[in-house]
């Protein structure tokens, strides 16, 4: 390869690998000069390379050699020879000599090229025969300068944004929000904000217009912007507002709960965390210079999360990335207009309150006090505009430490309470030492200052508000040491000053019921981090302070983990690099019964909910030290063996001692999976209505945890105890709720089948038709279900156990009764609740039975068939009572199918074999042993049902059923069968089977969809079974 045609190659892969790192990767300003050189480089070899080359190669070359002999004079060797050889001379001679000619033919022979389209593409060498080609590949290299000069210059040369004009919500309380107005016309001023109320639910205006301002002077000394202070009444809970300012500029300001309370509506209180935004990166040509990705996943999924503020952690703007343009403080202004003025900031930023921390990028990349090279400097011209679009609508400045709401506004870092929280927000840019100035554990070396850091230890001692639970310290820079790659620039280089923080920290958790956690970003990645306290130390584990380092909500991230965790101080939990946006989602539950607040921590990544965890606040009990350690764990041991023992005897089928048990663990915590379990007991003892308040009370303690599977849980469970109770309409819907939280519960269908079945047989103006339920239960409506009630008498703890309640009775004309039968058993059920066991009465005799039990306290329901259509053996038969139905089995004593139940005429007693010659045999339609044949669209043939009924029966006599079924089928072997069947069938089969056995009444069950979905499935009941319309 000649020079020209490696300096092309390398000189065009240099280049593309520059860009691709620069447009899609990590957009540093040290890439531009890198890809303007290797371009300059380029075009000179590409064109010597092109010029250079021929369009043809040598495929072989061959010379030719001939030899000629020829005859000619002979030449003289000397004068005197050519004298004598004259004309004149006497002397005569032969004058002639023979002489050879040699001929030279060389062959070359010639093949054009090929275009060698794929190298020239990938490496930008021109192509020897396609001009074409070779163009398309210099463009390449051409657009890709281009794209980078694009996203350097364009911004800045075409959207200076210097005629913008907006608004936006700063610091909301529960008596204050602040507006921030930008307006550059002066034509505008005097400009007023006008505030009313909002109904919260629907939307719309409840007040007057409410008016304050007005503004009436702007100038460039603030690059034409103002803060205005809007004042709020005062409320317990979040308040509604719609603001507009004279300027044309509105949106809606949600009032801050009261101190210590959360939402009203749901007991909550949410906040957004997240760092690190750059417009337009990921590179795309195609979208608007200041568009940036990260707010379009933020705003996708800010409706559903109803938070509070989004609390950002610094480098709002990059100053130095991909180029530093100037030092002056208009280059930084028209960085922070330039965001303003994206097309995507209304979506994420008209209608939630923004507060803000500062970090280096927002003044010079790793920012020290360098006053060496006139950092100081650099960080005056950096903070005026940062006070002017972020400060000054930011929460109060911090107190100073042991004194009380004293005025101050020289510094720069802020500190609040909102609800169930309070907020030090620090600055770790303005006052630190020199990042490689002294090692870091030096005594000497600070991050914060030594003023700073004696608020923030004063912000830890101090207490907390009634309803407070948790303290949030905010660092810009991640307060772990885990990151390795330049870990001088976070909290390892100040490990010193880290530890002061971090016993106080733990001193928090030593005095109980508040929790620290630290906020951080930075990184572009993020990580989940433990701070135990040290073993042996004075301070419990229920003290350990975490931290959630979140970033960037719209930059690059690292290809290369940077996080390792090295030792136990710093405990990783999790670790999440990949992602070009992340942001985090804090929502705090205080629930009124406990002690304790629990923490949801959810991690999104770019707009999907990618990971979460739940904290708790650390107890409020009574000890000292690793005492306190011993108390949490016996408390945690007394819940677990207790949890453990109801599941033992839930699973052993002793009901009673599963509620005793569950109802001790309740004592101790509102644990979603024992209120489920104990509803599941309870609806096994009969008793549907603790059955369904335990359900709900499992539904709303697995929504406080946001635990997914636990609400599928608790939900299903109230479903079945509506089903159970007869609210069939209720159930049906809470069922649509379980198939939305988890349309793959595996006993999802069986229960929609089952519930659809009873559902269609009511009558239209039917009570169980009704819906009346919500989709989350109301607390208030739900009683003290299964707790405990302990009181003192005379020195001893009595404990009353809740009474519970039989369920009610069916009435009297909506008792129904079905048959089936077997080659050896016939089995009639009575379908009517609440049958009291003991005032039952069922006589089973040769050719007869008699059913008979109270409802409530004035009537009775009665059943007999007098006339069975063949003898049974009673001492063989059997019946049974269950909360929902009395089960009669009547043993036959021979294999013959029973059209009918009763007979026409009287049943011949037995005789003896002697005389058996001379009675004649029962009458029978069908052939001995053969089961009853059901309507089917099976391909393989009619299935014997009597022949699956009997197995399951039989499963059903020795207790081993193993048919697929489960606790939920409440004790019926067959239905367990069935369900494994539905369980085990494609998604078709499922949809067959549920529609034929619904639009049937139960006399039809297909498995072909293909057959079934074309016409409805007429109900067809078996031989001497008549189909009536229910209630007739």
């Amino acid at each position: 390869m000649a020079w020209q045609d490696q300096a092309t190659a390398v000189s065009s892969i240099g280049l593309r690998l520059a860009a691709y790192v620069f447009l899609r990767w990590i957009p540093t300003p040290v890439c531009p000069p890198i890809i303007y050189t290797l371009f300059a480089l380029y075009i000179p070899s590409f064109v010597a390379s092109y010029l250079g080359q021929s369009p043809y190669e040598v495929i072989a070359d061959e010379i030719d050699v001939k030899v000629n002999n020829t005859e000619g004079e002979e030449r003289p060797e000397s004068y005197a020879d050519a004298v004598k050889a004259s004309p004149d001379s006497d002397e005569e001679g032969d004058t002639t000599a023979a002489q050879e000619n040699l001929e030279l033919e060389e062959t070359i022979i010639l093949e054009k090229k090929s275009p060698k389209f794929w190298k020239t593409l990938l490496t930008g060498l021109p192509s020897p025969t396609s001009r074409f080609i070779s163009i398309a590949t210099f463009l390449i290299n051409l657009g890709l300068v281009l794209a980078a000069t694009d996203l350097i210059y364009r911004a800045k040369s075409q959207y200076p944004s210097n005629d913008l004009s907006f608004a936006r919500i700063g610091y909301v309380s529960d008596s204050e929000a602040k507006l921030l107005v930008r307006e550059p016309d002066r034509a505008n001023l005097p400009i007023y904000v006008s505030v009313r109320d909002v109904d919260s639910e629907t939307g719309l205006s409840d007040s007057s217009w409410r008016s304050y301002g007005p503004i009436t002077n702007l100038s460039n000394d603030t690059d034409y912007t103002s803060a205005i202070s809007i004042p709020l009444p005062r409320t317990a809970g979040r308040t509604k507002y719609q603001y507009v300012t004279s300027n044309n500029h509105k949106g809606f300001i949600t009032s801050a709960p009261k101190t210590g309370y959360t939402n009203d509506h749901d007991g909550k209180f949410t906040f957004l965390t997240s760092s690190c935004i750059i417009p337009r990166f990921p590179y795309n040509p195609f979208k608007h210079p200041l568009s940036i990705p990260g707010f379009k996943h933020l705003a996708k999924v800010l409706p559903s999360l109803d938070a509070q503020f989004m609390l950002f952690l610094g480098d709002f703007i990059y100053i130095d990335v991909p180029k530093r343009f100037g030092y002056d403080v208009e280059s930084y202004r028209r960085n922070y207009r330039q965001v303003y003025a994206s097309p995507d900031w209304p979506s994420v930023g008209q209608n939630l309150s923004w507060i803000h921390v500062i970090d280096d990028h927002e003044i010079t990349n790793d920012f020290d006090l360098n006053t060496e090279h006139q950092e100081a400097s650099v960080y005056q011209t950096a903070i005026e505009p940062w006070n002017n679009y972020q400060g000054a609508v930011n929460p109060p400045v911090a107190r100073k430490s042991s004194i009380y709401n004293k005025d101050r506004s020289d510094t720069s870092y802020f500190e609040f309470t909102q609800g169930p929280a309070t907020f030090f927000m620090m600055d770790t840019r303005r006052y630190r030492d020199l990042n490689g100035g002294l090692p870091a554990n030096d005594t000497g070396k600070s991050m914060l200052g030594n003023e700073q850091l004696q608020d923030l230890l004063a912000f830890l001692a101090r207490p907390v508000p009634r309803g407070v639970r948790w303290k949030f310290v905010v660092s810009s820079v991640p307060f772990t040491k885990n990151w390795k790659v330049n870990s001088l620039d976070t909290w390892a280089g100040f490990l010193d000053e880290r530890q002061k923080i971090l016993e106080a920290m733990w001193d928090v958790g030593l005095r109980g019921g508040v929790g620290v956690v630290v906020l951080s970003g930075d990184r572009h990645e993020f990580a989940a981090t433990a701070f135990p306290p040290p073993l042996g130390g004075k301070w419990p584990v229920s003290a350990t302070v975490h931290e959630f380092s979140t970033s960037p909500l719209s930059q690059f991230y690292l290809p290369i983990p940077s996080y390792r965790q090295t030792d136990d101080e710093d405990v990783l939990v999790k670790y999440i690099p990949d992602g070009n946006s992340k942001f985090g989602s804090v929502t705090i539950e205080s629930p009124q019964a406990s002690e304790q607040s629990i923490l949801k921590f959810r991690l999104f990544v770019n707009g999907e909910e990618e990971w979460d965890s739940i904290l708790l606040s650390p107890p409020m009990l009574k000890g000292k030290g690793r005492s306190k350690d011993v108390l949490w764990a016996k408390l945690n041991t007394t819940m677990s063996t207790q949890a453990d023992l109801g599941a033992k005897a839930l699973a052993a089928k002793d009901y009673t001692s599963a509620i005793k048990y569950y109802t001790e663990a309740l004592k101790t915590a509102n644990s979603p999976l024992w209120f489920t379990n104990r509803s599941t007991a309870y609806h096994r003892a009969g008793q549907f209505d603790l059955a369904l308040q335990d359900a709900e009370s499992g539904v709303l303690a697995a929504r406080q945890r946001a635990r997914r599977e636990q609400i599928t849980a608790a939900q299903l469970r109230r479903a079945i105890a509506l089903y159970s109770l007869g609210r069939l309409g209720d159930a049906r819907l809470v069922l649509t709720w379980v198939r939305k939280l988890n349309e793959k519960e595996k006993s999802l269908g069986v229960w929609q089948l089952k519930v659809a079945n009873e559902y269609e047989k009511l009558p239209e103006d039917a009570e169980g038709r009704k819906i009346t339920v919500t989709e989350v239960p109301d607390e208030a409506k739900l009683p003290e279900v299964g707790k405990t009630v302990v009181t003192e008498e005379k020195g001893k703890t009595v404990t009353q156990v809740p009474q519970t309640s039989n369920p009610a009775q069916t009435p009297k004309e909506k008792i129904r009764h079905e048959w089936y039968q077997s080659s050896n058993k016939v089995t009639i059920t009575i379908f009517a609740k609440g049958i009291p066991k003991e005032q039952a009465e069922v006589k089973i005799a040769e050719d007869s039975i008699e059913v008979n039990f109270p409802i409530g306290a004035n009537s009775s329901y009665s059943y007999s068939l007098d006339n069975l259509y063949e003898r049974i053996s009673p001492s063989e038969s059997t019946f049974s009572i269950t909360p929902n139905k009395l089960e009669i089995t009547l043993h036959k004593t021979s294999g013959t199918k029973w059209p009918a139940l009763e007979s026409a005429t009287r049943v011949p007693a037995p005789t003896t074999k002697a005389d058996s010659k001379d009675i004649a045999p029962p009458i029978s339609t069908t052939a001995t042993g053969k089961g009853p044949s059901y309507p089917t669209s099976s391909k393989h043939g009619p299935k014997n049902w009597d022949a699956l009924a009997s197995s399951a029966l039989a499963a059903e006599s020795t207790g081993d059923n193993k048919l697929g079924g489960d606790d939920d089928d409440e004790g019926d072997p067959l239905h367990g069968f069935f369900k494994k069947l539905y369980k085990d069938a494609d998604p078709d089969t499922k949809k067959a089977m549920m529609k034929s056995y619904t639009e049937s009444n139960g006399t039809a069950l297909s498995t072909n969809w293909a057959d079934v979905k074309k016409k409805p499935v007429e109900t067809n009941p078996p031989e001497g079974v008549e189909a009536k319309s229910w209630g007739k």
